[in-house]
């Protein structure tokens, strides 16, 4: 009974800290060390090794030059970087951003979602933004994205418009269909 409600206990302070976005995720992994699997399924050897793969991949290095395609063929979602940023608000394009941190199981949840949306979508005129927020992969360019867009928390979407206005803007999950329509309702065609 006791582990029951250690673990109960534990599982909280995990949960509150991705949704509060004030522990690291090394504070995080402490927490989970002591758990053989989180609510994934998945182990802490396994998360080593996707979080290297990801840093494998250049995923968020500290000194983007220019942003990594992540995904889609047609609509580009990048690893963010102020130059492509600006270079697509210039060209007044429609802008997707997710505040994302390697830490977070909704941002862990989420991203697959975020992809096949890109992958499938079509629009000349949109261009979609990964920004690492608190995580080992956060650059100075990313941290000044959340000032500059008031984003205190991981797992933040905000997309703006050609005019560069916030036109969603969103913490809770979302689905590919609502992506499409959410970019398509802020001027993505």
């Amino acid at each position: 009974m006791k582990a029951l409600f250690i673990f109960v206990l534990a599982m909280m302070i995990l949960l509150f800290g991705c949704a509060t976005g004030t522990q690291t995720r090394n504070e995080n992994m402490k927490i989970n060390k002591s758990f053989e699997d989180d609510d994934n399924g998945e182990t802490a050897e396994e998360r080593a090794a996707e979080e290297k793969a990801i840093k494998e991949n250049n995923h968020g290095t500290e000194k983007a030059a220019s942003s990594e395609k992540i995904a889609g063929n047609t609509t580009s979602y990048l690893r963010y970087t102020e130059a492509t940023f600006n270079k697509a608000r210039n060209e007044n394009k429609v802008i997707y951003l997710y505040f994302y941190a390697t830490w977070c199981p909704i941002c862990k949840k989420e991203r697959p979602t975020i992809l096949d949306a890109f992958d499938e979508m079509k629009f000349d005129d949109v261009v979609g933004f990964e920004v690492h927020f608190n995580d080992d992969n956060t650059t100075d360019e990313d941290r000044a994205a959340a000032r500059k867009f008031g984003v205190a928390y991981q797992h933040t979407t905000i997309i703006l418009n050609k005019k560069g206005d916030v036109s969603y803007r969103s913490l809770s999950p979302i689905l590919k269909d609502e992506i499409i329509s959410n970019i398509r309702e802020a001027g993505g065609s």
